[in-house]
């Protein structure tokens, strides 16, 4: 965990680059698409998820995911199991269910201090968080 500047939220990475996680997934159309997860970072809320991947051409790309509490799913009137977790600290979405039909934001990055500055960013400006 880094440490706090005064206004600065906490993030807390994961797998930063000592365990990658290539995850191999269907996509929409069949085709099989490969998503070579470099870092992982949870937000300050717990709600979101923002992932640098590696692209196949070696460029990187980032992923968000954002976690809903339990009370906005009963107003909406989703369906959720017993097991639903509201934080990704405790999530256990499997893999293929957590890119399917997901794409990447728009942008492209040269280099890994580029996306993580981009990530900053979306984790700075609260991009990231869900209710």
């Amino acid at each position: 965990m880094r440490s706090r500047r005064a206004g600065q939220r906490s993030v807390r990475p994961l797998n930063c680059g000592v365990r990658r996680h290539v995850k191999v997934i269907s996509s929409l159309w069949g085709e099989r698409v490969v998503i070579d997860e470099i870092e992982v970072h949870i937000s300050a809320n717990g709600h979101g998820r923002v992932a640098i991947a590696r692209r196949t051409d070696g460029l990187f790309c980032i992923y968000v995911h954002g976690k809903w509490t339990v009370e906005i799913l009963r107003q909406l009137k989703c369906e959720f199991g017993d097991d639903y977790s509201e934080k990704w600290h405790t999530d256990k979405t499997p893999s293929e269910l957590l890119y399917q039909d997901c794409e990447p934001l728009q942008g492209v990055y040269g280099t890994l201090d580029d996306a993580r500055r981009e990530v900053r960013s979306i984790l700075d400006t609260g991009e990231a968080d869900v209710p």
